[in-house]
């Protein structure tokens, strides 16, 4: 397995595919009419602009940054709540990384797991806010899915297998979760598992390796990198009926699938000639562009909630990552935090 783990893939039997046009011309279809102004938006991230690793709080374009966790020695991975009222994200404490909450202007920050969980991390929320799913090192010392209610703060292990689990997306419905799960030999595949930790699967056995899925808005679809032969490409699997599209060809790996708001598009990660940029295809796979096309490597993009800006993470000097947000044909892009970590930024709903 890659850094991320790469892959060019091989065709099975019922893999429809489609050829990249690096840099398309054609208009990318989005609604300029429902455009909220960029420091209307709210986005948290991480820096250590400070020393230490910490959540700051800042406007869309950069303005007006609060640091959230200064009182905490190193936190990271914050995700705001549907409602976006509140922020989960994972700290060290004693030594541990546990899972916290905290209001979405810093006050009442609270530990939602204890130290019987070691690394606990990756807290994701449902999609009702009614509960988080996060990774953690349970009694046995592997890493497995547990979800906590927020109602009575009970935590269930979801998972509880021999393997490791990670890289968790809740189904629209909040019925299912998808997660990767590394398996004893050291592949990886996407499984789903109802909320419950019934039913567990495997969602396709086509590639080598499945990892990092991702949930379409519409619940139908699942968007993950798929991997054989050495490169990482971008693939949907349709769950109703399993059919399977690829979407990447042509590049030397592809990472990181992220669907828009209304579901028509996907912003990923493609490297051409080992430069990493930021893509745009439609779900349809029927065109792509270019975003970024600048002398940095660029990663992970990740979509505003009205579908109209993208922020994704920078790397120019090689060694400290930048955060930038640009409009969604990748106009006017724009730095707004310097010294951050390789986690997402999160916007507020």
């Amino acid at each position: 397995m890659r850094n991320r783990f790469s892959a060019l893939l091989i065709f099975a039997l019922g893999i429809t595919s489609c050829t990249p046009v690096i840099g398309n011309q054609n208009p990318i279809p989005i609604d300029t009419k429902s455009v909220t102004p960029l420091e209307d938006n709210k986005i948290v991230l991480v820096s250590n602009k400070e020393g230490n690793y910490n959540i700051y709080i800042m406007n869309g374009d950069g303005s007006n940054s609060l640091n959230l966790t200064r009182d905490l020695l190193s936190s990271g991975e914050p995700s705001f709540s549907p409602d976006g009222n509140r922020i989960a994200f994972s700290s060290i404490n004693q030594g541990v990384s546990q899972i916290y909450i905290m209001n979405s202007n810093g006050s009442e920050i609270n530990p939602i797991t204890d130290r019987s969980l070691k690394g606990a991390c990756c807290p994701t929320w449902s999609h009702n806010g009614d509960n988080i799913a996060f990774s953690a090192n349970g009694e046995n010392d592997k890493s497995d899915i547990y979800a906590i209610s927020l109602d009575s703060y009970l935590i269930t292990n979801i998972t509880n297998t021999p393997e490791a689990e990670f890289s968790i997306s809740w189904s629209p419905n909040d019925n299912k979760i998808a997660y990767t799960r590394q398996e004893i030999d050291g592949q990886s595949q996407v499984f789903i598992i109802d909320s419950n930790g019934s039913n567990p699967h495997q969602l396709v056995d086509n590639f080598q390796n499945t990892i990092f899925p991702v949930w379409s808005p519409d619940g139908d679809n699942i968007a993950l990198e798929a991997e054989a032969n050495g490169t990482s490409e971008i693939v949907i699997v349709n769950i109703n009926d399993g059919s399977i599209k690829q979407l990447t060809k042509g590049f030397e790996d592809s990472f990181a699938p992220t669907w828009s708001p209304d579901g028509r598009l996907i912003a990923f990660q493609g490297r051409v000639d080992g430069k990493d940029d930021i893509y745009l295809v439609e779900a349809d796979g029927s065109d792509f562009w270019l975003l970024t096309n600048n002398q940095s490597l660029n990663y992970t993009p990740t979509w505003s909630p009205d579908g109209n800006y993208i922020a994704y993470l920078s790397l120019e000097d090689g060694f400290s990552f930048d955060v930038y947000v640009m409009k969604v044909d990748g106009s006017i892009p724009l730095l707004i935090a310097r010294d951050t970590s390789s986690t997402l930024p999160s916007w507020q709903p």
